[in-house]
């Protein structure tokens, strides 16, 4: 974290390992969409993943604290 910019959060995993259920991570990368950051060629989540991994990273992993 830097005073006065945003939070970036970097994860390796989808879920942590004690979590009750599974995600299709394979199906995931198969649906992961091209983007670029600076002028790098990256895979980016789905928009429809993407909406379902802040779903549960905000209530399930972090119970809505934080704002």
């Amino acid at each position: 974290m830097k005073k006065g910019a945003p939070i970036v959060e970097l994860h390796w995993t989808i879920l942590e390992e004690e979590e009750p259920f599974s995600i299709d991570v394979e199906a995931m990368w198969a649906r992961s969409v091209p983007a670029e950051i600076a002028g790098v060629g990256v895979r980016g989540l789905s928009v429809e993943d993407l909406l379902l991994h802040l779903s549960l990273h905000l209530t399930y992993q972090h119970r809505l604290v934080g704002g």
